[in-house]
């Protein structure tokens, strides 16, 4: 099942299934956030953010269980719905270009990002630096 939208008491969920999952981005009340759910339990979750004056795509996670089953392409095609006809970026790791590519996030130049975007971007190369990560966005149309 598809949740679309995060009352303030369940945020503390989607926090504790973030800390599961290791992902350390936290979650507010202002993010736009989108669960799947098996009974009771949360499987997977992502969230659009106002950051900056612009939407940014962030925290997609499913239990590694439950991955590969299409349930983080259900998420990405009701994100879809919610971005609409706004733009959105987003940061990622290169072999998810495909992926991100359903909805037509298109991989950009990091000099093309919003300043804080491009922050981000280094400092996760810097902290990270086994992962391969690029800038994506969905042009606002």
């Amino acid at each position: 099942m598809l949740l679309v939208g995060v009352r303030n008491h369940e945020l503390a969920e989607v926090r504790a299934f973030y800390t599961e999952c290791g992902y350390r981005g936290g979650v507010s009340s202002k993010d736009t956030v989108v669960t799947a759910t098996k009974g009771n339990r949360i499987i997977g979750v992502v969230r659009l953010c106002p950051e900056g004056g612009v939407l940014v795509l962030r925290g997609m996670e499913v239990r590694l269980e439950h991955q590969r089953r299409g349930i983080g392409s259900l998420m990405l095609r009701e994100l879809d719905k919610l971005i609409g006809k706004r733009g959105c970026w987003g940061i990622a790791r290169t072999h998810l270009e495909g992926f991100y590519g359903q909805i037509g996030f298109n991989f950009v130049g990091e000099e093309n990002a919003p300043e804080h975007l491009r922050v981000r971007l280094r400092g996760y190369r810097a902290s990270h630096s086994a992962l391969n990560c690029i800038m994506f966005r969905v042009p606002q149309t």
